[in-house]
Parts: structure tokens; C-alpha cells; sequence
């Protein structure tokens, strides 16, 4: 197998053996241009002076005078345009807010109008002449939805001069686009499809090449297309149309491949650089995204030979660029990444984030709690060594203190240079983000990679940029608008890996394969959706109009990925297709369309595998861990001896639940006894919400224990406005550790969402008054006796409220915050959402082994947030549990098979089964 561009290297030195170096060799891209100039060194068979190689991007800049301007100078300068037009027309204009997610829409559009030469002026006023708004049939529905937000239209029951507005508004497209164009004009500015333009329509153009040669396109624009006719006269064109399944019609790899043989041949034949056979074809059915690395990285070291054309890994999300990246072998030789290190897989879009909403809250010199704890804990930051301790002591005296708002001068940092760039006083912001990149940068103690640290110069001269920018347009954004044009803006950045672009494994994009040809291929995310994508981007202009005047459309895509895909595959030995099963948000869980066309269409016998039946070791996180005799020590802790239960610990319903999710979480928390790090939480917060609610519900009871209560004595408290508030001011003192009279507003408001919880709770009651209060927040405790081991477990909890109806039924309540079912179905000792079943059954376990008389028990949980907001009487939200005693009989073997699983010196602690188990786990960055 000859690859494409040693064949036209060859051609070339072959054809003129004396001087090419007044040649200009043009490429799609820049990789392409890098491998070509090797195959022109291997196939010279003397020195002589190399040819100019270059992009077409490059190619079409040298034959213009115009800048092109960066992407948030044209968002900014279009609104202002926009603006001043709206005026004019006599309407309010939107506020850059409401504007700047439109305008890269419409910009995209103008570029994609010059790019195709399309007349403006007749797309923009062709609306006039289709159906009416109302009637648009020619809308798709997201067309429908970005154009109605646009415009302020809403449905067809508008008025007519709504309708009127609309058609006024678009009919003002053309002069925005018309006037952008005068003022970058005017300025030496361009965006690219302007340039282009304007290049083609010159009516002369030359250029300073004996010859051009433009290698390996084929969707090429109409700016591309008039540029190669100009340049006909003096130009050669080489085509990767060597693949029978490219030229086949009933292929959509073909849809450009007649109209480009015939308008642009080839002066010289190429030599057939395929092959009569197919590829061998495995398809790797992976249940999950990063799992297709480690299944990658498997193929890379165990099954894909060294070749002589090399071996490529193509990543279609470009998101798998990091994992891929750590699953490559140790043992690997040479790997090279064309692929650019994004900005947007850094903590740099979080300094971002997290800078501008501590500034966003600052308030006479304070700051609000939870975005000095985000600065802070910010990984560049927490990262730097010698100031951990002194943040880690800053963090847990506002954590005690529980204030809300933090003065600057309170935060007292050991870095003056570092606090005086995150807390100190400003008036321009995105100016104040930039100089403290570059500080973060230029300072060795802060542990930041070398490539992040080119990152963070990179983006704070953009940042600064724009700053000076709104600040010559008078533009003043919201931070979430800020955030969002930064972070956008931020997005096209990266730096380049460093490697030898000719040697060893290539990780790339698709769009780095153009031209380029290798014997083994890897393809992850291999999906439909994804490979190929099925959208489009947002556009303005309706399908119907794009047809009708060239523009790209969905075949037109569709056309590019088949392409890509089947010309790459056509000199290779062997390819494997990754793809996610897992149907998750965007991704359908479906292999690639060229999947069903490789069997069907063209027969090519394709092996599937599969992860779950192969012998990979995938995730490190899902590696056990193996009990030792110190994890032992540890865990004797649990057990009750008869001669010394000193430094003794209680195996409570919340390590039995913890273990049951996740047995490594288990042994993180319970066994090494690591927790998160101390932080101040908001109220809010289940576990700090609940807390207040138990609290303010044990005082409220208070005078009744061992008392009978009836519905008159809940309906008395409920009216006693004064002692439901003392009662919750006094709670409030205790979980907060403060003063009423330091109450903040943030928790004044809590305070009132509280007050209805509680009145909730206290009208579920009135339904199953009378009955008598026999405990709150009752501790109780009991050695249990395994009956396979003997060992006795010190088991023990607090429960909340027992009480005892008429009929002598004891009930065992629980109150929860949380979204807790009461009705078990399925498997109770493994499901997470029977938590609070698996507790309350637990705790009737600690009931029944500390009272010796008791009738029927009933278990109860108070699900607070479903508890009905109506008071009457007859309103009522179920909270029983339904335990028969085959769901007791259940939970009692499985109680007793998980101790002893745990208190097993042979058993492992395994990880979750449920992945989302650990999405938002304490130790998930620690786990394997």
C-alpha cells in the first residue's frame, strides 16, 4: 500500500526532476502539508530547494491585505450595529445580554454567505415572499425556537404587527451584514469568509508560483471552488478518489467526487495506491465513554503491530483526548498528539468562573461565604504547598464562625501578592482576572503544569482584550454573560503537545486524517450522532433557503463525514470501532451508521466484542481492596468484648446503608476514617436542614412525652405562632453555633421555609392523633450476636420519635428531607432508593432487642418535602412503610450476610455497582 501523498510526492519528482521549489503545494490542513513534505524528501534522489507548502486558510490569507479580527470583537462590533439600526427603526433594542447568544449564530451565517457566494440581498429579503410566520412551514422546529427568542415572537396567535416586526427584523439582516463588512473593511478587518470573498471577486488574481497544487479536498466551498478556476491556467489538482466505496454513487462519500473530477482533473495519473480487499473489521461494544480508552489502550500494546505506514487512534470526541492519553502504555515507544491540549479540560474556565462570581458578590469590602471558599479551594491555588496550611486554618475558623459574608481584610492569606489579586478592591474586573493569570503563571510555588501555565499567559491577553474592547463600546455585560463569552472564547484555545509529528502513534480528530493513510486504525465513539454528527449548527437561514442559494445543509455534512470515513478506512490492514452502548443524554447507545453499510451494502465481514467479555481490566476504580490484619484492627473496633470495650465504636444504620452502595466508601469513611475537608454548609443542605427540623420537633413535643396527644393539642401548637418561632430561633442557635441576633437574612429566609416544614409535619400528625409520645431522639443500643460467626456486633442509633396508637401499635418515625420511597419493591438490600426502608428496619431490630413487651410496630418516614401543604384534617400524605413478614424476614438474613461479609477477614471491599453512586462521592478522586 502506497499512501496518497507519497504517490503525488513521487509524481512530482518524477515528472519535474529538476526544480519544484516555484511550486506551492496547498492542503486542507497543516499535518497534511508535514507529512508531505517527508514523502518529497524520501522519494528526492538529489538536494534541491524545497516547494512553499501551506493550508488553504494561510494560502487565501497571503492574497489579501485584511486582518482577520477575533471572534468577540465581531460579536461586540455586530451589536453595536444592531442597536444603532434598532433605533433607527424606532424600536428598543434587546441588551447585550439577550443579544450575544445570537450574534455567533449570525455571524456564522454571513461567514457561511461569503464562503458560497450567496447574493444577501435576495436570501434576506426571500422571506417576504414565503408562507407567513404563522404558516412557516419551512421552519424546523429549533429554527422555530432560536428565530421566535430572537425576535420576541412567540406562537401564531401574535398579533400582525408582531408578524410585521419580524419581517422588519430580518429585512434588516442584510444592512447589518452590508455595514459590517464597510466597517472592518474600513479598518483593515476581516472575518474569513469576507476575505475569501472578496479575494475571488477580484477580477485579477495572481500569484507568485510557477505552479499550485491543491491536494486532497473535496468539499470544497464556492470561494475555494472560484479560486481553483482563477488559478486553472497555472494550477493541478490531486483527489483521494482512489476507493471504490468514495466513487460509489449509492455512497454519500461520492456527493462531490464527479463535479470536482470534472471541473479539476489532474494533469498526471496516479498510481492505484489500494488495495482489492477490505480491511479487517472488529467492532468493540463498550458500557461506557472512558472505558473505550481503556479498551484502546489494550489494543495499542496488545494486539496492534508495528507497521510501516504507522498506526493512528482517531478520537471523534475530543473530550477522550485526556484519558486517552494516560491509558497509552508506559512500554508504547513514540506517540505523538495532533490533537491541541484544550483550555476548556483545565481549572482555567473555573478561575474564570470563580473569580468573576466573588467579585460579582462583593458588597462594602465582604464577600459572600461560598465563592471565597470556591477561590480558595481552587486547585491552582489549594495546590501551592506553603499555603495550604494557612487556608486550610482561614477555611475552618469562617467554617465555625458560620458567617456569611467575609471582609477582605479578614482574609489573611501568606501571599500578599496572591490576596491582593484575588480580594483586593477593583474597578475593572476582567483586568484584575488577567493580571492574576499571569501571577499564577509566573510564580513557581503555585504547581502548574508548563503547558497550563503557556495557557493561562495565552488567555490573559484575551481577556484583557476584551476587557479594553467593552470598554471602547461601552458594553457592559452581566457576569453570567461575561462568564459565558469568556469561556467561549476560551474554548477554541489549547496548546499544541510537543512530540515528533512524523514518528510513532498518532492520536488525531477526524479532520487531522485528511490526506493521510495509516495500516492500523482505532476509532473511538464510533456512535451515531457522533460519528457521524446529525446536527447541524444553529443557523438563521431555513433549510429551504439554504438549498436554494448553495449554502451547506445536512446532506452536505453528511456527505463530509462518509467521506472522511471511508477514505480513511480504504489502505488499511485493520481498524477497530469503539463505541458507547450506554445510551446517556446525547449519546443513543448505537453504532455508527457505517456500520449496517459495511454489512449490508458492501458485505464486509465485521467481528464484534465486547468489553464485559473480554479479558481487560478496565477502571482502576474498580479494583477491591483486600482486608490486611491493620484494616482488621480496625475494624474489631465494631465488636463487643466481654473484658474491654474501651475506644469502642457502634455500627450504626448509616454505615449499613454505606456499606450496602459502596464497600470502598465504606473503608474510606469508616475503616481509615478519611472525611472531606472541613467546609461551611449551607443550610439548606439535607443533613444541616435536617438537623434544625429534628431539633425544632423535639422541643415542640417536649411537654408531651409519655403523654397522650390529640389533635386539639397539635392544632394548639400550630396556632401558637410564638412558640413554633422560639423554638425554631433557639434550634437555629444550637446547629448554627450563633446568636439570633446575628441572624442573617439568608438564614431569616430559611428560617420562614423551615416554619412551613415543620407546620407540615405537625398537620400529617393531627391524622393519626390521639397517641401517646414515648420517645424523641432516643438512643438506643445492643451487642448482636452473628449466628454464623458468634462474633456480637455493637450495634446502635438514634431514633427519632416512637410513639404507641390506641390499639397498642408502636410506630417507629423517621424524619427525612430528602426524596426517601416508602414503598418497597425490588430488591430491598441492594437498592439505594430503599435507604430509609433498610433504617427503619434496623432500628426496629434495636427496638425489639431493648424493649421486652411491645405489640405491632409500624415504621414511619415523614418525606417533609411531599407532606401535603394542606392543613385540614383530612388531608394526608402516606408515610408507613409496609413490612410483612416476608420483607422482615428479607432484611434479616441480609443483615445478618452483610456483617458478616464485612467482619470476613476473606471478603474484599468492593466498589459500587452503580456508577452514579459515584458521581458525587467524598473520595472519588481518591478511589483506585
Amino acid at each position: 500500500m502506497i499512501p496518497f501523498l507519497k504517490n503525488v510526492a513521487e509524481i512530482f519528482v518524477r515528472e519535474y526532476p529538476d526544480d519544484i521549489s516555484y511550486f506551492c503545494f496547498v492542503f486542507p490542513n497543516r499535518r497534511a502539508g508535514t507529512f508531505f513534505k517527508k514523502y518529497l524528501k524520501e522519494s528526492c534522489v538529489r538536494t534541491m530547494l524545497s516547494p512553499e507548502i501551506t493550508t488553504i486558510k494561510d494560502f487565501f490569507a497571503s492574497l489579501s491585505d485584511l486582518t482577520e479580527d477575533d471572534p468577540m470583537a465581531l460579536s461586540l462590533r455586530l451589536y453595536k450595529i444592531y442597536a444603532s439600526m434598532a433605533k433607527q427603526e424606532g424600536w428598543e433594542p434587546q441588551t447585550f445580554d439577550e443579544f450575544a447568544p445570537f450574534s455567533q449564530t449570525l455571524l456564522s451565517d454571513f461567514d457561511d454567505i461569503d464562503n458560497y457566494l450567496a447574493d444577501a440581498s435576495q436570501l434576506f429579503t426571500n422571506a417576504k415572499e414565503l408562507h407567513e410566520i404563522d404558516h412557516s412551514d419551512y421552519l424546523s422546529e429549533e429554527q422555530r425556537r432560536v428565530l421566535s427568542e430572537f425576535f420576541k415572537f412567540h406562537d401564531s396567535s401574535e398579533t400582525k404587527e408582531r408578524q410585521a416586526r419580524f419581517f422588519k427584523t430580518w429585512q434588516m439582516l442584510y444592512p447589518m451584514y452590508c455595514r459590517l463588512k464597510e466597517e472592518l473593511a474600513a479598518e483593515g478587518l476581516c472575518y474569513p469568509g469576507m476575505r475569501d470573498r472578496i479575494t475571488v471577486e477580484r477580477e485579477l488574481l495572481d500569484v507568485p508560483y510557477e505552479k499550485v497544487v491543491f491536494v486532497g479536498f473535496n468539499a470544497i466551498s464556492e470561494v475555494e471552488r472560484r479560486l481553483f478556476m482563477k488559478l486553472k491556467h497555472k494550477a493541478d489538482f490531486y483527489w483521494d478518489y482512489d476507493s471504490g466505496l468514495v466513487r460509489d454513487p449509492a455512497n454519500k462519500a461520492s456527493f462531490f467526487v464527479k463535479r470536482n473530477l470534472s471541473d479539476f482533473p489532474s494533469r498526471h495519473s496516479l498510481t492505484d495506491t489500494g488495495t482489492d480487499s477490505f480491511p479487517e473489521v472488529e467492532l468493540w461494544n463498550i458500557s461506557s465513554s472512558v472505558g473505550q480508552c481503556d479498551i484502546a489502550g489494550h489494543i495499542i500494546s496488545k494486539e496492534m503491530p508495528e507497521s510501516e505506514n504507522g498506526n493512528a487512534v482517531v478520537l471523534s470526541d475530543e473530550n477522550l483526548l485526556v484519558p486517552m492519553l494516560y491509558r497509552i502504555p508506559e512500554s508504547h515507544g513514540k506517540v505523538n498528539v495532533t490533537m491541541t491540549y484544550p483550555v476548556r479540560q483545565t481549572a482555567i474556565p473555573l478561575l474564570v468562573e470563580n473569580f468573576l462570581l466573588l467579585k460579582n458578590s462583593e458588597e462594602n469590602g465582604t464577600y459572600y461565604h461560598k465563592h471565597v471558599f470556591d477561590m480558595l479551594k481552587h486547585p491552582y491555588i489549594f495546590g501551592n504547598m506553603e499555603l495550604r496550611e494557612s487556608i486550610n486554618g482561614l477555611l475552618r475558623n469562617f467554617t465555625a464562625s458560620r458567617k456569611i459574608r467575609i471582609a477582605a481584610s479578614e482574609i489573611d492569606i501568606d501571599d500578599d501578592g496572591l490576596r491582593v489579586h484575588i480580594f483586593g478592591h477593583c474597578e475593572k474586573p476582567l483586568e484584575r482576572l488577567a493580571h492574576l493569570m499571569v501571577f499564577l503563571a509566573d510564580n513557581g510555588n503555585f504547581k502548574i503544569s508548563g503547558m497550563e501555565r503557556e495557557m493561562l499567559l495565552d488567555c490573559s491577553a484575551s481577556i484583557g482584550r476584551l476587557s479594553r474592547l467593552m470598554e471602547k463600546w461601552n458594553i457592559s455585560p452581566s457576569v453570567l454573560t461575561l462568564m459565558r463569552s469568556i469561556i467561549s472564547i476560551l474554548s477554541s484555545k489549547g496548546v499544541a503537545f510537543e512530540g515528533e509529528p512524523l514518528a510513532g502513534l498518532q492520536i488525531m480528530g477526524m479532520l487531522e486524517t485528511r490526506c493521510l493513510d495509516f495500516d492500523n486504525i482505532i476509532i473511538c465513539s464510533f456512535n451515531e450522532g457522533i460519528f457521524p454528527k446529525t446536527e447541524l449548527a444553529t443557523s438563521f437561514i431555513p433549510y429551504n433557503l439554504r438549498k436554494a442559494f448553495n449554502l451547506p445543509t445536512t446532506e452536505h455534512q453528511d456527505a463530509v463525514f462518509a467521506y472522511h470515513f471511508y477514505r480513511l478506512i480504504y489502505r488499511a490492514k485493520k481498524i477497530w470501532l469503539l463505541y458507547n452502548s450506554r445510551a446517556d443524554g446525547v449519546n443513543s447507545g448505537e453504532e455508527s451508521r457505517y456500520v449496517k453499510q459495511m454489512r449490508y451494502l458492501y458485505d464486509i465481514g465485521i467481528k464484534n466484542r465486547s468489553a464485559s467479555h473480554s479479558a481487560v481490566s478496565l477502571r482502576k476504580e474498580n479494583l477491591p481492596v483486600a482486608k490486611n490484619e491493620e484494616i482488621m484492627s480496625e475494624l474489631s473496633k465494631f465488636i463487643d468484648n466481654a473484658g474491654d470495650n474501651s475506644e469502642k465504636e457502634l455500627f450504626s444504620p448509616s454505615a449499613f446503608n454505606e456499606y450496602i452502595i459502596c464497600g470502598k466508601k465504606f473503608y474510606f469513611n469508616r475503616v481509615l476514617k478519611l472525611s472531606k475537608p472541613d467546609e461551611m454548609e449551607e443550610i439548606s443542605q439535607p443533613n444541616v436542614f435536617g438537623d434544625i427540623v429534628h431539633e425544632v420537633m423535639k422541643r415542640l413535643y417536649a411537654p408531651y412525652m409519655a403523654k397522650d396527644v390529640t389533635a386539639g393539642d397539635i392544632k394548639s401548637i400550630m396556632k401558637n405562632h410564638g412558640l413554633i418561632s422560639d423554638c425554631m430561633t433557639e434550634a437555629f442557635k444550637k446547629i448554627n453555633k450563633a446568636d439570633s441576633d446575628t441572624m442573617s437574612g439568608y438564614d431569616a429566609f430559611l428560617f420562614r421555609i423551615v416554619e412551613s416544614f415543620i407546620l407540615r409535619c405537625l398537620a400529617q400528625d393531627i391524622t393519626v392523633a390521639p397517641f401517646t409520645l414515648l420517645h424523641t431522639e432516643k438512643f438506643f443500643y445492643f451487642p448482636y450476636r452473628l449466628p454464623a460467626s458468634k462474633k456480637k456486633i455493637r450495634i446502635g442509633g438514634v431514633i427519632d420519635r416512637i410513639d404507641r396508637l390506641p390499639d397498642g401499635t408502636i410506630r417507629i418515625c423517621d424524619y427525612k428531607t430528602g426524596k426517601d420511597d416508602v414503598h418497597v419493591t425490588g430488591k430491598l438490600m441492594e437498592d439505594s432508593k430503599f435507604k430509609a426502608a433498610r433504617q427503619l428496619l434496623f432500628y426496629r431490630k434495636l427496638y425489639s432487642a431493648n424493649v421486652r413487651e411491645y405489640g405491632n410496630i409500624e415504621l414511619h418516614v415523614y418525606p417533609i418535602r411531599k407532606l401535603s401543604e394542606n392543613y385540614r384534617e383530612n388531608s394526608s400524605t402516606s408515610t408507613l412503610i409496609k413490612t410483612d413478614e416476608s420483607t422482615i424476614g428479607t432484611f434479616d438474613k441480609g443483615f445478618d450476610d452483610i456483617l458478616e461479609e464485612i467482619f470476613n477477614p476473606e471478603s474484599d471491599f468492593r466498589p459500587a455497582k452503580d456508577e452514579q453512586a459515584c458521581k458525587y462521592c467524598d473520595f472519588k478522586q481518591i478511589c483506585g
